[in-house]
């Protein structure tokens, strides 16, 4: 079964004043980490971002889709990165997931793959559905 991963990078960072996926983290950016840590576990790897943010210099071995409807949020973004993807499953983050691990987005595949279809965690009583298969 093939699976994906799908990257939410398209925000407008007003708080932050310049773009999460872009922001260092152990000698990378956060979007260079967040990529690194779902390639073990999928087949292929589509990031969703904006044509206000440009990835172009950055070495990732990615697809690249632009979000259709930036101002539309999270939600928006998500449906353009499935439209794109062939995988029977995908595992869905956002750029600003610095403690990613290649474990939890495979334990999340391997619950969707033996269960129901889809699988996310819990905290706190909400589901997360920015960490989720």
């Amino acid at each position: 079964m093939k699976r994906a991963g799908i990257v939410l990078c398209g925000g407008l960072s007003r708080r932050m004043g310049r773009p999460k996926a872009l922001l260092p983290w152990f000698g990378r950016s956060m979007i260079e980490h967040v990529v690194a840590s779902l390639a073990p576990c999928v087949d292929e790897l589509i990031v969703v971002t904006s044509e206000a943010l440009s990835l172009a210099n950055r070495c990732l071995e990615v697809r690249i889709v632009v979000d259709r409807e930036p101002a539309r949020g999270p939600l928006a973004a998500l449906r353009d990165g499935l439209a794109a993807t062939r995988a029977e499953l995908a595992f869905v983050t956002a750029s600003d997931a610095p403690f990613l691990t290649a474990d939890h987005v495979a334990g999340l595949f391997e619950r969707a793959h033996a269960g129901p279809g889809a699988a996310a965690p819990v905290a706190d009583g909400v589901v997360q559905v920015l960490s989720a298969v």
